[in-house]
């Protein structure tokens, strides 16, 4: 774990796992995640034999049906290492048994790490400004501080100064006698997250970056310097039958001591009153003035949001059978209480994540979302959250864009610093054609939630639908190399990206890494017309109308986008035009797949035929303000 964390010197090479990056003084070399995780598997082993077998069971977990893969992979680890396999310096082939490193493996320490890990600016192939100025004056950050990646040197410790108010709520344990209740571990802490986010002038780092630290196994101190957070609350719960014990306890990391611990040892039902209990207490022990009435957890059975809890550790974690389970754990949590209204929220926020990966079509998964969402509000009018699923539903459904913004507008006046909403709330922005606010927003989230995976898959894809690529790149291979399933939304950026920008055979090597037969698909065209392979990139769009042809509606936007890219004015039009007619395409003044048609009459018209001219969206009214970034200066 420390070696894939820090990173490692093997023989004249620095290799930074977490990057997918190799250096050797002014030398980088970077290889694919498969790749690097067989890197750090042989270098845990040190100078021991690695079998294949073991190699294809840790990278691979036993899915690789043949030794190809891991073949290819360290094909590609040697020729970045400068490697031969008849003149090996870093890796030598023990007949069959497996593979051994020649070079000893040295593990980075804090100091190697930070004189190492500087991220040279040039790399990707372009300048990258990275900024993370928010509307209301949040100054410039470092690179090093933005990707969460670098550690402090001694200096940079001496001087840890983080915001008086900000917290990270790590992932309660679960020290149940059969650990089995993870989900109601996760539970008590996201709760806690989100009473604590509701409280004025308090920061509070997302959850993904909680998770993510907890799993590093760094201690408080290292946590606090990488979150830059003044406080950590940490704790443990355990069920038995129907008793529930937890613990908690507050650090304030400048001087890593304990500032409040309580116990608590309840009924189960008395959940809630626990979870209120613990932000009160962290509120008053960081004695903030509350401007408010303290915010308490919305109660239900207590089987019932046992059922809720399991449906969400499902739902934040899908895989493959895992939907239609969480489905039936959120319908079993309402047949308890059919008026617990988080859990008709998540239902809807269910149906709409997997609109393009069910049995049911699109337009079928947003009725079913909507029925769920108008469920809530019908219960709970005043809800934040079914406010905004229901904005998103207005967006995606008709692209009603005064009613989406008027609705994400009450549930930010409600709510103004739910990073669930403030998330939401950057589709509104690119809708709207607010391209530098969505931005701005994306980089206020990233700075919420350094390490964490969401934010900056969605900040890479802002950046590419604001035309900011330089800015998309270096963001998409970071989260790439930590992906186990190849990068997903943020592979599609970083082929966009590269592509956009001019660097057209790499789009096509990145784009090679798909596991997506659709993301290539979709892709394609742009990547071999950015190549200068024109054969290709006709083959490949031929391939794609056939894909629409076939059935799939949702593919009229990519071959619009394809056209337009390549400079046939009149083919993306019509093909746009499609796209509209089959809902769900953005378009809006400004985006960047279609600035080359900005002077076109007949693309003009359009805007104007589907209420998305720069007049019309500038008439709908809406703010976005995270009044807890007030204390970041």
């Amino acid at each position: 774990m420390e070696l894939r964390t820090n990173g490692f010197l093997l023989g004249k090479w620095t290799v930074f796992p977490l990057e997918g990056r190799l250096k050797n003084g002014d030398e980088v070399q970077r290889i694919q995640p498969k790749s690097m995780d067989v890197l750090v598997v042989l270098a845990e082993a040190k100078e021991a034999v690695v079998s294949r077998e073991t190699l294809l069971n840790e990278v691979w977990q036993g899915r690789a049906v043949s030794d190809e893969p891991l073949t290819r992979c360290i094909g590609e680890i040697r020729r970045a290492l400068g490697d031969t396999s008849k003149s090996s310096q870093y890796i030598h082939t023990v007949p069959k048994r497996g593979y051994q490193l020649l070079q000893k493996v040295i593990p980075l320490d804090v100091e190697e790490d930070t004189r190492e890990n500087h991220h040279d600016p040039s790399e990707a192939g372009g300048s990258v400004n990275w900024r993370a100025i928010s509307a209301i004056g949040i100054g410039l950050l470092t690179i090093s501080t933005l990707l969460g990646l670098a550690f402090l040197n001694r200096e940079d410790v001496a001087a840890f100064s983080p915001p008086d108010w900000s917290i990270v709520v790590l992932p309660f344990d679960d020290v149940s006698q059969d650990g089995a209740h993870g989900y109601m571990s996760d539970g008590v802490a996201d709760e806690v997250t989100n009473l604590l986010s509701r409280v004025n002038g308090l920061r509070v780092t997302s959850r993904s970056s909680a998770v993510a630290v907890k799993r590093q196994g760094i201690d408080i101190p290292a946590i606090a310097r990488k979150l830059n957070v003044a406080y950590v609350l940490e704790g443990s719960v355990r069920t038995s039958g129907d008793r529930i014990r937890i613990s908690a306890n507050l650090v304030d990391t400048r001087s890593d001591t304990r500032i409040w611990s309580e116990d608590f040892y309840r009924e189960l039902k008395d959940v809630f009153a626990i979870q209120d209990e613990i932000a009160r207490s962290v509120s008053d022990a960081l004695k903030i003035v509350l401007t408010s009435s303290t915010p308490v957890s919305l109660q239900t059975d207590p089987a019932a949001y046992t059922l809720f809890l399991q449906a969400r550790e499902l739902h934040q974690q899908p895989a493959g059978s895992d939907y239609q389970r969480a489905f039936d754990l959120y319908e079993a949590a309402l047949a308890i209480d059919p008026n617990y209204t988080p859990a008709w929220v998540w239902l809807a926020a269910l149906y709409d994540d997997t609109q393009n990966s069910s049995d049911w079509s699109a337009t079928e998964a947003r009725n079913l979302a909507r029925r769920a969402v108008d469920r809530a509000l019908k219960i709970s009018p005043e809800d934040p959250l079914a406010l905004g699923m229901s904005s998103l539903l207005s967006l995606s459904e008709n692209r009603d864009l005064a009613r989406s913004a008027s609705e994400m507008q009450t549930a930010l006046k409600l709510e103004p610093n739910n990073p669930i909403l403030m998330r939401w709330s950057v589709n509104i922005l690119l809708a709207l054609a607010r391209f530098d606010e969505a931005v701005q927003v994306g980089e206020q989230l990233y700075d919420q939630d350094p390490v964490g995976t969401i934010s900056r898959i969605n900040l890479a894809l802002t950046y590419v639908m604001a035309g900011e690529f330089e800015k998309a790149i270096p963001l998409c291979r970071i989260v790439i190399s930590e992906s186990d399933s190849g990068g997903g939304p943020c592979l599609s950026a970083l082929v966009l990206g590269l592509a956009y920008s001019g660097r057209g055979e790499a789009a096509v090597d990145a784009l090679l890494s798909s596991e997506s037969s659709r993301l290539t698909a979709r892709l394609s065209p742009r990547a071999f017309f950015a190549a200068g392979a024109i054969d290709k990139y006709e083959e490949s769009l031929e391939a794609l109308i056939a894909r629409y042809e076939a059935g799939d509606r949702n593919l009229a936007s990519a071959i619009a986008r394809s056209y337009a890219f390549a400079g046939n004015d009149e083919l993306a039009i019509a093909w746009l035009t499609k796209a509209v007619e089959n809902g769900g395409t953005l378009i809006a003044p400004g985006l960047s797949y279609y600035r080359s048609l900005e002077t076109n009459p007949q693309y003009l018209n359009l805007l104007e035929q589907t209420g998305n001219s720069a007049a019309q969206l500038e008439s709908i009214e809406f703010v976005v303000r995270d009044r807890a970034l007030d204390l970041i200066d």
